[in-house]
């Protein structure tokens, strides 16, 4: 079992050194993680829904 603090390339290094072992990380780097990819997936959908009105505006005109 092991033990990650955030970096993907210590990650990585564990994985190809110990393929086996369990990867667990710490709930601050959870919670980080996850509060970044929801922030990125609204930031996504945001910029999507306004592309779509614009493109349905131009096409009004």
């Amino acid at each position: 079992m092991t033990l990650s603090l955030g970096s993907l390339t210590y990650a990585s290094a564990i994985r190809e050194a110990h393929p086996d072992a369990h990867h667990i990380s710490d709930q601050f780097h959870l919670v980080k993680n996850l509060t970044d990819a929801i922030t990125q997936c609204s930031y996504v959908a945001k910029n999507t829904e306004k592309l779509s009105k614009k493109s349905w505006l131009e096409l009004k005109k």
